[in-house]
């Protein structure tokens, strides 16, 4: 993921502001068998953690303080394995449950309402029945149709 822009973790930590631990924690869980799936509970955690506390960075460039916005297409694809194989859903840390496994599968879903195209409607839409997750479906493709609608 940072090797797309052969960035090192300290580098993407001063674009950023993440701590260069959380990159490496993502590094590592990308290189281990079951990347994509812990992957994307250590994702959701930086993205929710890394907003708070990063409001004013110093130096005058604009602040990327997100890696799906700094990675938005490896994200997105990430996130598409992670919906295709939900049941697989595993966490980096030790107290992972099905909570934690459903803000993940919600976390994908709103990466691909901001990232997504129209090749994951079919994908999404599995989800619009879904209890828990069905609205944040919903939200998505609606997301999705309008960004294309609005295209030339």
């Amino acid at each position: 993921m940072l090797d797309d822009r052969t960035l090192t973790v300290r580098k993407a930590a001063r674009l950023t502001g993440f701590a260069a631990a959380d990159f490496s924690r993502v590094r590592r869980a990308a290189g281990r068998a079951e990347a994509v799936l812990t992957a994307l509970d250590v994702l959701r955690h930086c993205e929710d953690d890394g907003m708070e506390g990063v409001l004013h960075l110093p130096g005058d460039a604009l602040a990327i303080r997100s890696i799906v916005g700094l990675f938005p297409a490896k994200m997105a694809e990430r996130c598409r394995h992670a919906l295709h194989k939900p049941e697989r859903q595993v966490g980096y840390f030790r107290h992972f449950s099905n909570h934690d496994r459903l803000q993940n599968l919600s976390f994908a879903i709103h990466v691909l309402e901001l990232h997504g195209n129209s090749m994951d409607a079919p994908l999404l839409r599995r989800y619009t029945s879904d209890p828990n997750l069905g609205t944040d479906a919903i939200a998505a493709l609606q997301a999705i149709e309008e960004r294309l609608a609005e295209k030339p």
